[in-house]
């Protein structure tokens, strides 16, 4: 995803989960997210925000570098994109699985 720098958007991500057997959608009502540097591995020091799921999806607010901060009144997770950009992980906010799943590259244009 390219965002302008000095941009504020609301980004859905897509938030269906499936049992392993038997491939039927396990209804959520959150999932966790976390954003690092361009090509920097996740570590056990990776800090993960619960972001609420509705309608299956998971809606946070990216603010550009160059954006002057959130918008008021904005109530879902907000993400500040530095100058350099920040990959985006997801997983489920689940106590049996929990492995993260890079989701997109988000860039300045």
């Amino acid at each position: 995803m390219k965002l302008h720098p000095a941009a504020r958007k609301f980004a859905d991500i897509p938030a269906r989960f499936y049992e392993r057997t038997t491939r039927r959608e396990i209804p959520v009502t959150s999932l966790q997210i976390t954003t690092v540097p361009p090509g920097t591995p996740l570590s056990p020091a990776s800090i993960w925000t619960t972001v609420p799921v509705s309608n299956r999806r998971a809606t946070i607010y990216l603010v550009g570098p160059d954006a002057g901060g959130p918008a008021v009144g904005v109530t879902v997770p907000v993400i500040a994109v530095p100058p350099t950009g920040l990959d985006l992980y997801v997983r489920p906010n689940d106590t049996l699985e929990s492995d993260p799943v890079y989701t997109e590259r988000i860039t300045l244009s």
